[in-house]
C-alpha cells in the first residue's frame, strides 16, 4: 500500500501519527487490532460480507470468464448446434455443468477466505502497522521500500 502525502502539514501529521500508534501500541498492546475487528465483524459485518461477497464474484467472474452462477438450461443451452445430431449431447452437458458448479463452489469457498484475507491485511497494513507502508512526499520515498 503506497500512500502520497500532498503537502508539508501532512508529512508532519503523518509523523506525529507514528510517533502517537507507536505509543498506543507500547501502552495498550491489541486493543486496536481487537477494536478494528469488532468493528469489521460486529458492527460492520453485514456490509463486510456483502463487499466481500460482491469482490469474490467478480473474481469468480475473471476466472471462469462469465457469470458463474449460470443456471442447468442456461449452461445447456449453449451448446453446440452440431450437438444436437448426436443423442447423448445433452446428458453431457448436464454432467459437465454439475462437474463445473462443484468446482466455482470450492473455488467460491477459496476466494472468500481469500478475500477476508485481503481485507484484513489492508486495515492491518494501514492502522496497525504504518511503518511498513510506503509513503510518498515530492516524488521521493520517505517510509518504506
Amino acid at each position: 500500500m503506497k500512500i502520497t502525502l500532498e503537502s508539508e502539514l501532512e508529512r508532519y501529521a503523518w509523523e506525529v501519527m507514528v510517533q502517537a500508534h507507536r505509543k498506543w501500541e507500547k501502552n495498550h498492546g491489541d486493543s486496536l487490532r481487537d477494536q478494528m475487528e469488532w468493528y469489521f465483524d460486529g458492527i460492520f459485518k453485514a456490509d463486510t460480507d456483502e463487499a466481500i461477497k460482491a469482490e469474490v464474484q467478480l473474481r469468480l467472474e475473471d476466472a471462469y470468464g462469465g457469470d458463474p452462477d449460470i443456471t442447468e438450461e442456461q449452461y445447456v443451452s449453449t451448446a453446440r448446434l452440431g450437438d444436437g445430431e448426436d443423442p447423448g449431447w445433452e446428458e453431457r452437458y448436464r454432467e459437465e455443468y454439475q462437474c463445473l458448479q462443484a468446482e466455482i463452489a470450492a473455488k467460491r469457498e477459496e476466494l472468500t477466505w481469500d478475500a477476508k484475507q485481503a481485507l484484513r491485511d489492508a486495515w492491518h497494513r494501514y492502522l496497525l502497522a504504518p511503518e511498513d507502508l510506503t509513503v510518498m512526499f515530492n516524488g521521493e520515498v520517505i517510509q518504506g521500500k
